[in-house]
């Protein structure tokens, strides 16, 4: 069984709510962001064309692709308006988050672990 790796990416303090944070990781960079002091990590990249989505706009639970304006709600990866169909290509991978003594961590899968933020 595979194990997961906690990756401190910052403090409360430096993640105050509509924050947008880049984590980058060896396989993958994270869009970390803060909405009503509920922290949300998942994919950088759109699925459709590769925008980088710290560049597109937060609005409640929404990340907006910069590029065609894809809507993607951080809470579960998927794309707004396709949440049911089951099409795992429209969708980000996300990442469980945890608060503990004041810092923000990300739960990554063990290649994922070695940040650089």
């Amino acid at each position: 069984m595979a194990t997961t790796n906690r990756v401190k990416v910052g403090s409360v303090a430096q993640l105050p709510p509509g924050i947008k944070k880049l984590v980058k990781t060896p396989l993958e960079n994270i869009l970390l962001v803060n909405v009503e002091g509920q922290y949300f990590a998942v994919s950088n990249t759109c699925p459709h064309a590769g925008g980088y989505l710290n560049f597109g706009p937060l609005t409640d639970y929404i990340i907006e692709c910069p590029l065609h304006f894809w809507p993607f709600d951080v809470r579960s990866g998927a794309l707004v308006g396709m949440e049911d169909t089951g099409i795992e290509e429209d969708r980000l991978n996300i990442y469980p988050t945890s608060v503990e003594d004041g810092e923000v961590f990300i739960e990554l899968p063990p290649l994922m672990a070695q940040t650089r933020s």
